[in-house]
């Protein structure tokens, strides 16, 4: 009780700053704040879910030109052609029920499947995701990961969505996924907020805690806990926190549902800040944070930095939010934050540039300690800040 008064007497100014920050930098990015977008947060109207139903262009896009529509119940259509012969049924995600929101809400498709019930075409509908992502995505081959493919195999396929449009690609996914269950006449087809996948980052999450919160001084504890954290929260499950995450956040409103354990590292890192653990989650959970720790390691001479020069590094960290604070709030750019270097767990799918400041601090790391997390990360002096009386 009296740790929490004295973080409420001291701290409290410094992580509603944070969270100000954050906040704008959610309605800056994504135009909303906890789902609610800036028309609605200033008292406009709020937009309902728009119901797409194919027309003709729809049609003769997919291949089916001069083609017509039969409603066989809300959200389904058989396609019949123009000699009259039954040529395969449409289905529109929009008639189904909620499905998982990108940064501006669902992104609603249309489902074309012949008579045997082989998915064919899938065409994304008007949305309000960032146009250049929905283009990456679609270059990207995500869709036709399911085209060609059975309807109740297509349901059950795992598909990998575009690193850095994670939750526009899980807001497609999941239209998929609502539109085959319909069309199929399963009950649902969304996950649920924890799976099975979950469950060993969940159990690596608990261990931290427990190492962390509980003081354990073993240091083969220690390593474990490290190497955990790169290869099941990195490399294997490949969700961590990093400032566009909390951007992400603060933007969206069913964030539980989209990234549960994400949710959970949230609370671990501000229970730290109540508890006045400085960096509780720098030190305890971060894979890129863990894999520079354990390739400090190394049997190799660690350069020795002045005081000086430490000082002027831990400015430029600072400097460095601030940077960034003022190209995305004047709108100079709005993919900074996609270079974060956490995203290099997912090689096959982060870019170059991620990679290469990824390996720079990587290789960094052997000699200097945690460059990336006390010179450069923004997270981290945005976390600091918190920690200050």
């Amino acid at each position: 009780m009296k740790r929490i008064t004295s973080f409420l007497r001291e701290g409290s100014a410094s992580l509603i700053l944070g969270i100000i920050i954050l906040a704008g930098l959610g309605i800056t990015l994504h135009g909303s704040l906890w789902g609610y977008s800036v028309d609605q947060l200033l008292g406009g109207d709020s937009h309902e879910n728009r119901l797409f139903i194919p027309d003709a262009g729809n049609l003769k896009d997919a291949g089916y030109p001069n083609a017509t529509i039969d409603s066989i119940n809300a959200g389904t259509w058989t396609i019949t052609g123009k000699d009259g012969k039954l040529q395969g049924t449409v289905v529109s995600s929009s008639f189904t029920e909620k499905q998982m929101p990108g940064y501006g809400g669902p992104v609603p498709v249309l489902l074309y499947l012949n008579c045997d019930s082989t998915l064919q075409k899938i065409q994304v509908m008007e949305n309000h995701e960032t146009p250049e992502f929905i283009e990456d995505i679609i270059e990207e081959g995500m869709l036709k990961s399911w085209e060609g493919k059975k309807a109740q195999l297509a349901l059950n396929l795992d598909v990998d969505g575009l690193s850095g449009a994670t939750m526009t690609s899980d807001a497609i996914a999941s239209s998929v996924r609502g539109s085959l269950a319909m069309y199929i006449g399963t009950e649902s087809a969304n996950k649920s907020p924890l799976s099975m996948s979950d469950i060993i980052p969940l159990l690596v999450i608990v261990f931290g805690a427990y190492n962390a919160i509980g003081k354990v001084s073993n240091k083969k504890l220690r390593q474990l806990q490290l190497g955990l954290n790169v290869v099941v929260l990195g490399v294997w499950y490949g969700k961590f926190l990093s400032l566009a995450f909390l951007v992400k956040f603060v933007a969206m409103d069913n964030i539980l549902i989209v990234f549960p354990l994400q949710v959970l590292l949230v609370a671990i890192l501000l229970w730290g800040i109540v508890l006045r653990k400085k960096n509780l989650y720098c030190t305890w959970f971060c894979p890129f944070g863990a894999a520079q720790e354990l390739l400090g390691q190394l049997p190799l001479q660690q350069l020795k930095i002045s005081p000086k020069v430490n000082k002027i590094l831990l400015k430029f960290r600072e400097a460095t939010l601030m940077l960034l604070l003022i190209l995305i709030w004047f709108g100079v750019t709005e993919t900074v934050l996609n270079y974060e270097p956490f995203a290099v767990f997912s090689i096959m799918r982060s870019g170059w540039i991620v990679n290469t400041l990824a390996v720079l601090f990587l290789t960094l790391s052997v000699f200097i300690k945690r460059p990336w997390c006390r010179f450069v990360c923004p997270l981290g002096e945005i976390l600091k800040w918190s920690h200050k009386k």
